[in-house]
């Protein structure tokens, strides 16, 4: 059963065989540490997606109805693509918009994504070795930000972002509700010109950055334990249907699948 935690600091506890999937919310990104399944579900997630398998064995990665095998596999936002990776361990990282290194996964190719070969992130063996055991809360978080500084020193270097869509970040950072007009006077540019530089600068339009920013604060009330109403309140959407339908695009089920299996009710974060 997927436990998904909040990121605090925990005590490190011994390793031991992961018998289970974990799903863990932290604040710039989730990590799935899986003991090998299928996704086959067709998905398009909010965040960058970042697969590594844990093992010398491949998965296979449906993308546009294509498929490759690959060791590691790196996506933009909203590609969407079926996983099968049974008896195949693998880890799964999704950057959230607010990472500092999110920029670096927007330009991965022409179909917005891209394979990258094993021997690029050696440095990433060990690590990987040790996901295969059952990661305290801590160690997770670690493992996140290693898995992401090592991805991202393979890819080009992207340019400083544009002022005027930093101010526009930093007012989303505190209201993500905030109305397109207003944004758009922050950037002193129309809302069309506005429109299309988030787009250059941030790989996905404007709306669908919004979109994220709702799906991440939704994420951590249901995490904080909230109803699927409140939460969905929470994140801006008009009711829990809207935000059920959004759910499946982005996760491949619906948020009550992942509450009846206790995935948001947060564990001791000594066990």
């Amino acid at each position: 059963m997927p436990t998904i935690v909040e990121e605090s600091p925990v005590t490190e506890s011994a390793l031991k065989p992961l018998n289970e999937s974990r799903v863990y919310v932290l604040t710039r990104g989730y990590l799935f540490n899986s003991n090998g399944h299928d996704l086959s579900a067709q998905t398009a997630r909010f965040t960058a997606t970042v697969l590594l398998a844990t093992t010398p064995r491949d998965f296979e990665i449906d993308v546009n109805g294509t498929c490759h095998q690959a060791g590691v596999a790196l996506l933009q936002p909203y590609v969407s693509k079926r996983l099968f990776a049974k008896g195949t361990p693998f880890v799964s990282l999704g950057v959230s918009p607010t990472h500092a290194k999110y920029r670096a996964f927007l330009k991965l190719g022409d179909n917005g994504w891209c394979i990258k070969s094993r021997n690029e992130l050696r440095a990433l063996t060990e690590p990987l070795q040790a996901a295969r055991q059952e990661l305290s809360l801590k160690q997770c978080a670690r493992l996140f930000e290693q898995c992401v500084d090592a991805v991202v020193a393979t890819l080009p270097e992207v340019e400083p972002t544009d002022p005027r869509i930093l101010q526009v970040l930093e007012l989303l950072a505190k209201d993500h509700a905030t109305p397109f007009q207003t944004l758009a006077e922050v950037a002193c540019l129309s809302y069309s010109r506005l429109s299309h530089l988030f787009s250059e600068q941030m790989g996905v339009s404007l709306r669908k950055h919004l979109l994220s920013l709702k799906i991440d604060a939704t994420s951590h009330a249901l995490v904080a334990g909230a109803s699927l109403t409140d939460a969905a309140h929470a994140g801006g959407f008009c009711d829990s249907a809207h935000l059920s339908k959004v759910w499946v695009k982005a996760f491949g089920a619906p948020p009550t699948y992942f509450m009846k299996l206790g995935a948001f009710a947060p564990p001791s974060l000594d066990a």
